[in-house]
């Protein structure tokens, strides 16, 4: 015999759950509200907006590779670049919105690559760099948009520098030692000044003569993303794979940690408020 007291339990039960659901329903409410416009489904490695326009966006993305993809009307749509068959971190030029540079191939060109109008064609930019090198960590001196760096990784590697936007490079280091580059930052106010994230066991070296010399100051492992900022160029942030985000005041000299509210120790990229460094 079932008395009114096991017959509620029941009811009880699953109102009781229906209100905790209820309930945690606007905790995650924030993390729903993303919906998905492409470019195609694979990882997003980067995008990048053009400061002289911002509804216009490239981003590096791909399922089986890295490929650019280009949206006009601010991420509603996405044409892949058939050109650019395949590409490394995209550098832009801060002042010129239609001048980008990429480590990449063509199918008929591999290397330094570059546009001048904002996409196909992709011309080479890379006289002057060895023909077979891995090359890694391309960046742009802001203060100075035709300085570009680039290294050929390596157990000792190579270190160049152009100063002509590309159109020809020249050897700064050939004792450059690192099997992996993962992030190039150049001082936004000295395009002397050079930082180079290498992973363990340096983490991050520094160059203050162009790429020439290079020291490693302070331990910081891992190192995968550098932020340096501009109104106060010595303020460095580094994202690490294992130990969060770093902070130095004193242009790599010390670190100390900056993870306050973050909840993962894998930091795949940093990016500054361009209105609030």
């Amino acid at each position: 015999m079932v008395t009114p007291m096991h017959r509620r339990a029941p009811l009880a039960i699953a109102r009781a759950a229906a209100l905790l659901a209820a309930l945690a329903l606007p905790a995650f409410a924030g993390n729903y509200r993303w919906t998905t416009s492409g470019p195609e489904p694979g990882t997003i490695f980067q995008i990048v907006v053009d400061p002289q326009n911002s509804n216009r966006l490239a981003a590096v993305s791909g399922f089986y590779g890295s490929m650019v993809f280009w949206s006009s009307d601010r991420g509603m749509t996405w044409a892949q670049d058939e050109q650019l068959l395949v590409a490394q971190r995209l550098v832009p030029d801060p002042e010129n919105g239609e001048v980008l540079y990429a480590i990449g191939s063509t199918g008929a060109v591999s290397g330094v690559l570059k546009t001048s109008n904002g996409g196909a064609p992709w011309t080479n930019a890379s006289s002057g760099l060895p023909a077979s090198a891995n090359l890694q960590g391309l960046a742009l001196a802001p203060s100075s948009p035709s300085v570009l760096y680039v290294a050929a990784v390596g157990l000792p590697g190579q270190f160049f520098r152009s100063s002509d936007g590309g159109a020809s490079w020249s050897l700064q280091s050939s004792a450059f030692s690192a099997s992996y580059v993962a992030d190039v930052e150049v001082d936004p106010t000295n395009a002397s000044v050079i930082y180079a994230a290498v992973g363990y066991p340096a983490g991050v070296l520094k160059s203050t003569d162009a790429g020439v010399t290079w020291s490693a100051p302070g331990t910081l492992p891992t190192a995968t993303r550098i932020v340096i900022d501009p109104s106060s160029p010595s303020t460095v942030y580094v994202g690490t794979s294992d130990s969060g985000v770093s902070k130095s005041t004193d242009g790599g000299a010390h670190w100390t940690p900056a993870n306050v509210g973050i909840e993962t120790a894998s930091i795949r990229d940093i990016a500054r408020d361009p209105m609030n460094p």
